[in-house]
């Protein structure tokens, strides 16, 4: 399957000299579907938590684990949101129409500073 993911730093930084290091990002995702093999990307829709699953692996720069298990030291995602969220029922034949997928999504993270 062929699959393109586009990850943009929108913000990066520290406000003032040994202030935390904050990063806003979006990730955006792309597939062709299956039933259209030589078909052009299209928007890969998918919910928070097949997202939440997938941005560690990308190299985003932040901790996959739990706040418990964060040290003070890691970076952590402080929120992810859709920018083009949709209800699942729309995309996933039976999905909740609570729960939100995107195909277009944005993060903040904080760095503790160490200096």
């Amino acid at each position: 399957m062929k699959e393109r993911i586009t990850i943009e730093t929108l913000a990066s930084g520290q406000s003032r000299a040994y202030a935390d290091t904050i990063r806003h990002v979006r990730v955006s995702f792309e597939r062709v579907p299956w039933n259209k093999p030589d078909g052009e990307l299209e928007p890969a829709f998918m919910s928070e938590e097949a997202v939440r699953r997938r941005l560690p692996g990308l190299g985003c720069g932040f901790t996959a684990k739990s706040r418990s298990e964060v040290e003070w030291v890691d970076t952590r995602l402080d929120w992810l949101k859709s920018m083009d969220g949709k209800p699942a029922s729309e995309v996933i034949p039976h999905g909740d129409p609570n729960q939100m997928c995107g195909s277009i999504w944005e993060f903040h993270t904080t760095t503790p500073s160490t200096d």
